[in-house]
């Protein structure tokens, strides 16, 4: 393939991308790049410009124009009294201006977010979002609750595990509601994905790790099941931990976003050096061999089940586990590192003593 700037060909993801790379006012590389969903060169030449166009509105801060709402006002010249009047765009525009993509919908969705709470989504919730959306039949506002169960039959005959499938359908759920939310149509449609059940059949995301399963899993020496038993961080936060003065780490990196505030959190390491951490798929690859009923998820659990026996006060598990404590409860007090290292040495006699 002869290169063409911008256009790069991800073998693991078997993709096209588009690619902007530029550096900054200290010299610093900067990459963003975006899915043209085709494994077509030609295709994706032709996707090419408008990406990158994106793209580079993306680095520059620059707001991504929304479609028009049928609630939007503006003027039109009556050509009568050759006047200009108010209209609304809902009268003045064809039905199809108003029936958007996916992709215009994510946007929404993504925007409204961001003005609710200040911040924008994380990366990691971009990407379901963006995979829940690709190659989704019919427009938002078309879809039915027979789509809806058609689409969560055609995810299960791909073999996807429940709780995949109900995360899918979730952002479905979200993204059409920030239309209704956002008055991009009617507030009488009624959200198709509310209306159907994709709640996960499947229990064993919920089991919790037992004792025993703990002690097993510690025999196995590596550093990413103690360290989630231990500490109860997250599968997702493991590559991003810093291990410095013999405590862990977690913090907001350039290109990684903690899942919310209350995730930032440092706590004392129970392993004295770290690395790159396995996949989460590697991972739940041998707790499966070892505990059959966990999940990467059953060790968080189970730090918890030790921290509740160590009689822990609920705001201080809570911290630990890097959960948002109430308005009351996280405006009084500090988790001081003398506070934070007490109770997690007690969880920790706990632990030893299964």
């Amino acid at each position: 393939m002869a290169h063409i700037k911008g256009l790069r060909y991800i073998k693991g993801r078997q993709r096209y991308y588009a690619v902007h790379a530029w550096r900054d006012g200290e010299g610093r590389q900067h990459q963003l790049k975006e899915c043209l969903r085709t494994q077509d060169q030609l295709l994706a030449i032709q996707r090419l410009p408008d990406a990158l166009r994106r793209l580079r509105s993306k680095a520059r801060g620059e707001a991504i124009a929304m479609p028009p709402k049928p609630t939007d006002k503006g003027l039109e010249l009556d050509t009568e009294t050759n006047e200009w009047v108010p209209v609304l765009a809902g009268d003045v525009l064809d039905a199809e201006a108003f029936d958007y993509t996916w992709q215009q919908a994510a946007a929404i969705h993504a925007q409204r977010k961001h003005e609710r709470t200040g911040r924008p989504l994380a990366d990691s919730t971009l990407k379901i979002i963006d995979r829940a959306v690709r190659g989704v039949p019919k427009t938002p506002i078309t879809f039915t609750t027979a789509d809806v169960r058609e689409y969560l039959d055609g995810l299960k005959a791909q073999g996807l595990q429940p709780i995949t499938i109900r995360k899918l359908a979730v952002c479905l759920q979200g993204v059409t509601g920030s239309l209704i939310k956002s008055g991009y149509v009617s507030d009488t449609f009624t959200n198709p994905w509310q209306r159907i059940d994709f709640s996960a059949k499947s229990r064993n995301h919920h089991h919790v790790a037992t004792a025993k399963e703990c002690r097993d899993l510690l025999a196995l020496d590596r550093w990413e099941f103690t360290v989630m038993i231990k500490c109860g961080f997250r599968v997702d936060e493991l590559a991003h931990l810093k291990l410095i003065d013999g405590w862990l780490l977690l913090d907001e990196q350039e290109g990684y976003r903690p899942k919310t505030d209350s995730s930032v959190r440092k706590m004392p390491s129970p392993v004295s050096k770290i690395g790159k951490p396995l996949s989460r798929q590697a991972l739940n690859e041998r707790i499966k061999k070892v505990a059959p009923l966990c999940t990467n998820h059953s060790l968080r659990s189970g730090f918890k089940t030790a921290c509740m026996e160590a009689l822990l006060p609920t705001e201080i598990t809570e911290r630990l586990l890097g959960h948002a404590l109430g308005p009351v409860a996280g405006a009084y007090g500090a988790m001081t590192d003398s506070v934070i290292g007490d109770a997690i040495a007690k969880a920790w006699n706990v632990i030893d003593r299964w």
